[in-house]
């Protein structure tokens, strides 16, 4: 399978949480990204401009962005289960 640039913020969250969980699970110490919110800008930039994120109309950008991140780092935190 072959895995494109994300086109959406959205996207972009879902390829950072999966990499992480695959990341977290295949290493011994922490996982992180310096730079999530650099990238992540180019993607609020396209939603300032067009209104959209992908498909999703976006009505508050603030309140939209506040809850995708708090969204992510909920994900991130979630405890591993023993394999």
């Amino acid at each position: 399978m072959h895995i494109t640039k994300p086109k959406s913020f959205d996207s972009f969250l879902r390829q950072i949480e999966q990499f992480m969980v695959y990341a977290s699970n295949s290493t011994l110490g922490a996982t992180g990204f310096a730079d999530i919110f650099i990238v992540g800008a180019h993607f609020v930039e396209k939603i300032q401009k067009t209104g959209k994120d992908g498909h999703i109309q976006i009505v508050d950008l603030r309140t939209y962005l506040s809850e995708k991140i708090r969204n992510l780092i909920y994900t991130v935190n979630w405890e591993k289960f023993p394999v």
